[in-house]
């Protein structure tokens, strides 16, 4: 059975805490019931299952299976971003620049990534990096498509929800750059018709879509990295004081990061221009002076809206996690936690397969269980 539009407000466990008895739910209409089963599983996210059992707190204050106060701790998401550009010896090389397909039609890229011999070596975590396209808002790109995408977009911000006044002042404030990008469009009219059909083929109409447009490569490229989270006590969610709708109390997320998250970034980036200067390709030009001190605002201002991971680790001790390795809560005998929230390290990737590969072993220990 599957109850659409239903919220769970809490576990309701026994008087010793050992098991579930039921979910008390609601709906929008505030239509109160409660979900009895064998076994529950959480499969909220990284957010809404510490969410949960934090706010399950009616036996046991701390929360459900909150026993060392290890729930919503070691929240981790991703540092990602662009420091520099890579400045080929030979362009045309490309170095693998665009999307290449599989077999079956799949759109896939080559990525430039530390062997797991570096990691230990450096003592660091780990990471991926790969060639992005220019800042469309800049339009030294001279790319009538990218310019014809930020005027788009400028148009389209400055009219969605907004004032007339707020509209009219948007559309000054970004004149001057708007003007740049008019004559890109406009130099290349005739090009950008054909290029702007096969994109739209490729991006709406197909089956396998192109993942995004990347222009034609330049002399210098964007270089994207994308690196490990390295788990961290400190990082972590908590309930607050204001409630939502249902009464149920919200999150509060305070992300933290290490020395060691700024070392992987920092190391990575070395070892990378290090070996395109061995293998002559190019060399690693950074776009601020002070790379460290521009991760360190970075992260001060990091909004974790991308994927959220930890929050109810894995442990063999629950001493130190939340769940054991077959995903069971810690001291509650029939509540299990699917998800993103049971890593106990992130990783560079995104976390997709791995949980639904998690949910999948889930399933089966349930089944026969």
């Amino acid at each position: 059975m599957v109850a659409l539009d239903a919220h769970a407000l809490g576990i309701r466990v026994s008087g010793d805490g050992g098991q579930v008895d039921r979910i008390a739910a609601t709906t929008s209409a505030n239509s109160r019931f409660n979900v009895v089963a064998k076994d529950y599983v959480l499969a909220c996210g990284g957010l809404e299952n510490p969410r949960l059992l934090l706010a399950s707190n009616d036996v046991a204050p701390a929360g459900v299976g909150n026993r060392f106060d290890n729930v919503g701790r070691y929240y981790m998401s991703h540092i990602a971003g662009v420091l520099g550009s890579v400045r080929l010896s030979d362009p045309g090389s490309l170095l693998a620049y665009g999307f290449e397909t599989d077999d079956e039609g799949v759109y896939c890229r080559r990525r430039f990534r530390l062997t797991a011999s570096a990691q230990e070596r450096l003592e660091i975590g780990n990471g991926v990096a790969f060639f992005f396209r220019p800042n469309i808002a800049s339009a030294v790109h001279r790319n009538a498509l990218f310019s014809a995408a930020y005027l788009g977009k400028t148009y389209m911000a400055a009219l969605r929800g907004r004032s007339p006044a707020e509209s009219l002042r948007a559309l000054r404030d970004s004149k001057a750059a708007r003007r740049e990008h008019w004559r890109v469009v406009v130099k290349d009219a005739p090009g950008i018709v054909p290029e702007s059909v096969r994109l739209f083929r490729q991006r709406i109409l197909a089956k396998r879509r192109l993942p995004m447009f990347l222009g034609d490569p330049a002399e210098q490229l964007p270089l994207f990295y994308q690196t490990e989270h390295i788990p961290n006590r400190e990082s972590q969610v908590r309930l607050c004081g204001e409630r939502d709708r249902f009464g149920m109390p919200r999150l509060e997320v305070g992300v933290r990061f290490t020395t060691l998250d700024f070392k992987t970034v920092l190391e990575f980036h070395r070892v990378l221009a290090a070996r395109l200067q061995e293998r002559s390709l190019g060399e690693f030009v950074y776009d601020m002076s002070d790379p460290l001190e521009h991760l360190e605002r970075q992260t001060s201002l990091f909004n974790s809206n991308a994927h959220h991971i930890g929050t109810t680790r894995i442990s063999e001790r629950a001493e130190d996690g939340v769940v054991d390795r077959d995903c069971k809560v810690h001291g509650v005998a029939n509540l299990f936690v699917a998800g993103s929230s049971v890593f106990p390290t992130s990783g560079h990737a995104n976390p997709t397969l791995t949980l639904v590969a998690l949910a999948a072993r889930l399933a089966d220990f349930l089944r026969y269980r």
